[in-house]
């Protein structure tokens, strides 16, 4: 059975023009022209009360939501790991790096919401393509050589001195050993060493792995939230 293809436009508009209806019902008509097989799936800020409002008015409604955290950055330290783990700073030239990393992400994300496997040399295309990667700032997590989680830091948010935390996983056999923990702890410490001040990632709050409840109780606060919105799934309403 062929997967459903998404189209998810992004809607701009200058804050003091009211009219946010016609921006929506024109975007969602060209979208429709230009992706007529695909399922429409907009996204908007929870901020953004009239874009929001403009959505729900056509029948769109919440299906997702990803909340983007924050937290201070300071005298943070490398996180103790126990006895047989270790990091492993990815060398992005190391093809058996890469390879630990793909395999890793894949294995640690293939429940999630919306997630795609990818054969390797797509996903590092894609990877590697990326105009913010933090080339020094992707870490595997090893137990006894062998990859059980990573963390990749991106230089995103870089121009407001905030690091950034694009993606954080551990592989399934290993998942409710506090891994994550000293995989966020050692992406903290890697942002204060290059001299920004917060850190910030964003988070799937309906993901079940317990993502939230750790970045809480490591200090991070929801700032905003993206809403991703469908017609067709609208059980869950804001």
């Amino acid at each position: 059975m062929q997967s459903k293809s998404y189209c998810p436009p992004e809607i701009y508009a200058h804050p003091k023009f009211l009219n946010q209806s016609f921006f929506v019902e024109e975007a969602l008509r060209l979208s429709a022209i230009d992706f007529p097989s695909y399922e429409i799936q907009p996204t908007a800020n929870s901020l953004d009360r009239a874009m929001l409002a403009a959505y729900f008015q056509l029948g769109f409604a919440e299906i997702r939501r990803y909340s983007i955290m924050r937290r201070s950055l300071s005298d943070t330290r490398v996180p103790k790991l126990p006895q047989g783990f270790s990091f492993l700073q990815v060398d992005m030239e190391n093809q058996e790096h890469l390879g630990h990393w793909h395999k890793t992400q894949q294995d640690a994300f293939q429940h999630h919401f919306g997630f795609k496997a990818r054969a390797f040399d797509s996903w590092s295309i894609q990877m590697l393509g990326d105009q913010n990667l933090d080339r020094q700032g992707t870490f595997i997590l090893l137990e006894n050589d062998e990859p059980v989680g990573f963390v990749q830091c991106t230089n995103e948010c870089a121009h407001q001195l905030s690091g950034f935390v694009a993606y954080l996983g551990v592989a399934q056999s290993h998942q409710g050993k506090g891994l994550g923990r000293a995989l966020l702890e050692k992406a903290m410490h890697h942002c204060e060493t290059k001299g920004f001040s917060s850190l910030e990632l964003t988070v799937d709050i309906g993901n079940e792995s317990g993502a939230l409840k750790l970045y809480e109780n490591l200090g991070l606060t929801a700032q905003s939230s993206w809403l991703l919105l469908s017609v067709a799934n609208s059980q869950t309403a804001i």
